[in-house]
C-alpha cells in the first residue's frame, strides 16, 4: 500500500510539473476540434483507458496532477462509503441473525450511494481525461508551433497521347502543409 501511494504522488509531482493548464485551456480550444497530428504529447484514447482502470491517473497523464488527484480522491472516497456501508450490513445482518434488533437499512443504502458515486466519478473522469487530453495537445501545438499536416494521397489520370490513344498514369501525391 506504502509503495502505491508513493507511485501516486511521484505521478502527481511529474505531471504537475507539465505546465498544462486545463483550466485555462478550455476557454480558448474546443475539443471536439482535435484531430490527431505527429508531435501531440498526450494520448485521449490511453488516458480514457487508464481512467477506466483507475480514475484520475488519465489527467495526470495529460498533464493535469491535481485534477487527476481529485478525481482519484473522490473515487477513494466512495469506495470507502461502500466498503463502511457492506461492513455496518454485514454486522448489522449478524446481529439480526443472532438475536439483535432488526437490520433497519442504512449499510444497504451507504453501500448503494458509495456504489452510485464509484460509477459516476468514473464515467465523468473518462469522459473528462479524453478532453483533457485533447484540449492540452491544442495549446501544446500553439505554444510549440508544432502545428503541421502531411498527406498522402493516390493520383490516377488519363494521359491523352497525340494519336488518339489513352493511357492510364498513377503515381502518389503529397501534400505538405505548415
Amino acid at each position: 500500500m506504502y509503495k502505491k501511494f508513493i507511485v501516486i504522488l511521484l505521478l502527481i509531482a511529474v505531471c504537475g510539473a507539465a505546465e498544462a493548464q486545463y483550466k485555462i485551456n478550455k476557454t480558448q480550444y474546443d475539443y471536439r476540434s482535435w484531430q490527431l497530428e505527429p508531435g501531440d504529447p498526450y494520448n485521449p484514447g490511453l488516458c480514457g483507458a487508464i481512467n477506466l482502470l483507475l480514475p484520475g491517473i488519465g489527467q495526470m497523464i495529460a498533464g493535469e496532477g491535481g485534477r487527476g488527484a481529485a478525481f482519484l480522491g473522490g473515487y477513494v472516497g466512495c469506495v470507502v462509503i461502500y466498503a463502511v456501508g457492506a461492513v455496518n450490513a454485514a454486522v448489522a445482518l449478524d446481529d439480526e441473525a443472532s438475536g439483535g434488533p432488526a437490520y433497519s437499512g442504512e449499510g444497504l443504502a451507504a453501500m448503494v450511494i458509495g456504489l452510485g458515486g464509484m460509477i459516476t466519478v468514473g464515467i465523468w473522469s473518462i469522459v473528462d481525461g479524453v478532453r483533457v487530453a485533447k484540449v492540452n495537445n491544442l495549446a501544446f501545438r500553439d505554444k510549440f508551433n508544432q502545428s503541421y499536416n502531411l498527406k498522402f494521397e493516390p493520383y490516377v489520370a488519363p494521359l491523352h497521347l497525340g494519336d488518339g490513344r489513352s493511357v492510364v498514369q498513377g503515381g502518389l501525391s503529397m501534400q505538405i502543409l505548415f
